[in-house]
Formats: structure tokens, C-alpha cells, sequence
């Protein structure tokens, strides 16, 4: 009897030894897979990251500045005789290391008030046609003006205005202050002094210039 309870406690014994290496290999086998799928979504989270962070610093490296050694291209094109003029100048410092967004914004500022010469010739507007490392091309649209060879000098902000014949257009913005001049020649540029000939013009400003 003795005999047979051994027999059946060494059988349960062995069971639950059997039933308890197979729950502690499943535990095992479960918990190696999980980590195996945590690894595996950690690395699809770094691709993804890696992947998202590509395009941008492909797009920042492939952004192309413009230095001293572009070529820059200047069209002038007279929208009245309709003549185009191409030439090739030498590119302003102030340009080096700009983008075409910041070129472009560069122009939009500079149509609103252009160079003396630019106003003189009629200037209308610049564009940026083409945009490269290597070459860059300025449209310049002129819409030139026949005007008289006469002046108005005007007071404007306390200083001396020159404006074409036509009373509206400027041709220069001087330095010269209202309270530098003689009483009667303030009182004729307040109501508008007429000036009939360049030579009348630059024998004025140098006047009160020099």
C-alpha cells in the first residue's frame, strides 16, 4: 500500500513538474516575443523619425545662395520702343549669400523707390527671371517719360524737392534744408519755383550744396 501511495505521489509529482516547465518555457516564449516586438517598434519609430527628417535637410542643402561669382544678367526692356538690351554686370555685394525668396523680396522693396538713374529712365518694376548658384537674370520693365527740360522745386518736410515738368514726378530728393535759403527764395519754393533749364537746376544746387 505504502508502495502504491509512492508510485502516485512520485506520478503527481512529476506532473506538476511537467505542468510547471511548460507554463515557465510559454512565460518565457511570450516574454521574448514581446520584447522582440517592442525592439521591432522602436526601429519602425527611428526609421519613421529618420525618414520625416530626410526631405527637410535635403531641401536645406539642395537651397542654392548666390556669391560674388554668379553671373548676373541684367534685361532692360523699353515697353515703348519695345527694345530688349541684355547685359551682364557686375553682381552688387549686398546680393551674396541671398536665396531667390530673398532676392525677390529685395525688388519688391527697390520698386518703390528706385536709383536717381533708374527714375530718370522710366523705371516701372524689376523682376528675377531665372535663379541659380551660377547665373541670375533681372528683368527691369522701362516706361520712359518725355518731359521738358523744366523744373519745380517743392518744400516738402522742411527740405527742397526737384520735380520733373509734368509737377508730379520727382526728379530728385536733396539735402538741402528750407532754413539755409534766403527768405524770397523759400516763399517762390513754397508756391512752387520754377527752374527752365538744367544749367539753372545745377547752378541752384550748387549753391547751396557745396
Amino acid at each position: 500500500m505504502n508502495r502504491f501511495f509512492r508510485i502516485c505521489f512520485l506520478c503527481v509529482a512529476g506532473a506538476i513538474c511537467f505542468v510547471a516547465g511548460m507554463w515557465f518555457s510559454t512565460y518565457l516564449f511570450v516574454k521574448n516575443q514581446n520584447e522582440i516586438r517592442e525592439k521591432i517598434n522602436i526601429q519602425q519609430e527611428m526609421s519613421e523619425e529618420i525618414a520625416s527628417d530626410v526631405p527637410q535637410m535635403l531641401e536645406t542643402a539642395a537651397v542654392p545662395t548666390i556669391d560674388m561669382n554668379t553671373e548676373y544678367v541684367v534685361i532692360k526692356e523699353n515697353t515703348i520702343t519695345g527694345e530688349t538690351i541684355e547685359s551682364i554686370e557686375e553682381i552688387p555685394q549686398q546680393f551674396s549669400g541671398m536665396s531667390r525668396e530673398e532676392l525677390e523680396e529685395y525688388f519688391k522693396e527697390y520698386e518703390k523707390c528706385p536709383v536717381l538713374d533708374d527714375r530718370e529712365d522710366g523705371f516701372v518694376s524689376a523682376t528675377v527671371e531665372s535663379y541659380s548658384a551660377n547665373r541670375v537674370v533681372i528683368k527691369k520693365v522701362y516706361e520712359p517719360i518725355e518731359l521738358e527740360e523744366r523744373f519745380y522745386l517743392r518744400a516738402e518736410e522742411n527740405y527742397v524737392v526737384i520735380y520733373y515738368s509734368d509737377n508730379s514726378t520727382v526728379y530728385m530728393y536733396t539735402n538741402i534744408s528750407m532754413n539755409v535759403l534766403p527768405e524770397e527764395t523759400r516763399k517762390e519754393i513754397e508756391e512752387g519755383k520754377e527752374i527752365e533749364s538744367y544749367e539753372s537746376l545745377y547752378s541752384f544746387l550748387e549753391s547751396y550744396t557745396s
